[in-house]
């Protein structure tokens, strides 16, 4: 699908702001596609859960869907439980893929939460970029060690094996699909870095007495998922045309007009 603008100026949420602005055409092209396996002749997705429980470890496509979860050291102790997910074949010049160098004006990852019991979950769960690859091979311990008392934290930012997450996900309810922004993503795999997939994730402190950002478990559907229209989705928008790139940030070329609060609850709220 691909639409017509004369002019756009579209704001992300990247460290430091960004304005990018089409310009030097009368007609700017952006184009939108979407990765989703058996969608439109695709079957590039691949998905695996990771856990700190061996026998939880699984790919996407032998179930219908599986629960993430994050560690809670409490009472009830809860596993943590990652999903590593990879949309392969993305850029080229094939049909519905992404050219090369094209600009990235806007990428989300779309989960869909199943229907299983206690499937809804109150998250965070973050988005974040794997620096490895993975395959049948791949699981929590082995390949992911760290030197925390945790022995291994999966798949975190922290210990070098993903980037800091990019988007995320908060209360999620049965049935309902929702989106993560992975542009910052998406726009790399499209300059040449390596596509290794993405990984969900609640996240771990640096050792065993900090609790996940969430115990609360979330059930997704999975490329395994019967019906293809409630399967992982990446939906991406582009332009080949040219662009204006402009970054501000405190500090930077004289820049200083940026703004922030911090807004507390309570008696001493400020």
């Amino acid at each position: 699908m691909s639409f017509k603008l004369k002019r756009v100026i579209l704001s992300s949420a990247i460290t430091g702001g960004c304005l990018l602005s089409l310009g030097g055409l009368a007609h700017a092209q952006v184009t939108s596609t979407s990765f989703q396996n058996g969608a439109n002749g695709y079957n590039g997705t691949v998905d695996r859960k990771l856990s700190e429980v061996a026998a939880n470890e699984v790919f996407g496509n032998t179930v219908a869907q599986y629960f993430l979860d994050g560690f809670s050291s409490g009472t009830t102790v809860s596993a943590d439980e990652q999903g590593l997910i990879r949309f392969e074949n993305l850029v080229g010049n094939g049909a519905g893929q992404i050219p090369a160098n094209a600009t990235i004006l806007d990428a989300k990852l779309t989960l869909t939460t199943s229907l299983a019991g206690n499937s809804q979950t109150s998250g965070p769960f973050g988005v974040a970029g794997l620096n490895q690859a993975f395959d049948a091979n791949t699981s929590y311990f082995t390949s992911f060690p760290s030197a925390t008392d945790f022995g291994s934290r999966g798949a975190w930012w922290q210990d070098g094996y993903a980037t800091r997450p990019v988007g995320g996900y908060g209360v999620q309810r049965p049935g309902v699909a929702e989106s993560a922004n992975v542009t910052s993503l998406v726009q790399g795999w499209a300059n040449g870095a390596p596509n290794h997939g993405m990984v969900i994730q609640a996240g771990a402190g640096d050792n065993v007495a900090a609790n996940a950002n969430t115990a609360d478990g979330w059930s997704i559907y999975t490329t395994g998922f019967p019906f293809s229209d409630s399967r992982p989705k990446l939906e991406v928008s582009y332009t080949t045309a040219p662009v204006t790139k402009r970054t501000f940030q405190r500090g930077a070329n004289g820049y200083a007009d940026d703004t922030m609060a911090i807004v507390r609850s309570g008696t001493n709220a400020l």
